[in-house]
């Protein structure tokens, strides 16, 4: 969660959200519709976009063993976790910007005090300090859901070596200089998010790093399928119909099931 210091000073608050119940009363306390103030945004409806609340609710796309959406995607959790995203858009406290109703981008948005809060990665630090130099970029962890978890979305590369690389033992060389301390430390230096746990609160790192390492223990990646980008789609889609008021939260999820079903079915 990255959230404007300033912003959240004026209004009489001492710190960021730590749990949804005061993400949603601080998100509407900075509303103002009228001067294009909102107390949240995000970038688009893709899946990307919620999934950090909907994780932090327990939200859940399919089983574990990835052969069922039913009960899942459309399951009681899932269904809080996009209601509570809806009724903040219906009540203005969620910026119309993610179905490209105007307003400006997220970062210049968040910089220039139209929007409080915004949900980003480590990128946001450097994209912001470029643009904003003055601005002060503050990060916390993302506000936690009624289970007390609080947790996000992970992404990024892997490394891998192919059954059929004809270099195997050069290229696992290669991948276990990737993954020293060493080498994760000069790409944390240079702007990437390392990925060993262990180089946590280095004085090498960036300071902001702390908070991503520690949301990383609870972060979940999104569905490790080949058909991702099409159950990415069928989420995006029941997220716009929910917004435009054309089906019930439920309705729009129950329909992302049957499809996302469907595709597991197809692989």
């Amino acid at each position: 969660l990255v959230w404007n210091r300033q912003m959240f000073e004026e209004a009489g608050l001492s710190g960021p959200p730590e749990t949804i119940d005061e993400f949603v009363k601080y998100a509407a306390m900075f509303s103002n519709p009228d001067e294009e103030i909102y107390g949240y945004t995000m970038g688009g409806t893709y899946f990307w976009a919620p999934a950090s609340i909907f994780y932090a609710m327990g939200g859940e796309v399919t089983d574990s063993g990835i052969t069922t959406a039913t009960g899942y995607i459309n399951g009681e959790k899932s269904v809080a976790a996009y209601q509570v995203l809806v009724d903040m858009y219906r009540d203005e406290s969620l910026s119309p910007l993610l179905l490209g109703g105007g307003g400006i981008g997220a970062f210049e948005g968040h910089a220039t005090g139209k929007y409080a809060m915004i949900i980003e990665g480590p990128w946001a630090h450097p994209i912001l300090k470029s643009d904003y130099p003055e601005f002060e970029v503050n990060f916390a962890l993302v506000p936690r859901g009624p289970d007390v978890t609080t947790s996000s979305v992970v992404g990024g590369e892997n490394v891998v070596i192919f059954e059929g690389s004809q270099n195997k033992d050069e290229a696992m060389l290669w991948a276990k200089f990737l993954l020293s301390e060493e080498s994760q430390l000069t790409m944390g230096e240079a702007g990437t998010m390392p990925t060993l746990s262990t180089v946590q609160g280095n004085e090498r790192l960036p300071e902001y790093y702390d908070v991503f390492m520690e949301q990383l223990k609870t972060a979940k990646a999104r569905v490790p399928h080949p058909k991702w980008a099409e159950m990415d789609n069928a989420i995006n889609n029941a997220y716009q119909y929910m917004l435009r008021d054309e089906k019930t939260v439920q309705q729009a999820l129950d329909d992302a099931a049957e499809e996302i079903n469907r595709l597991i079915i197809e692989e």
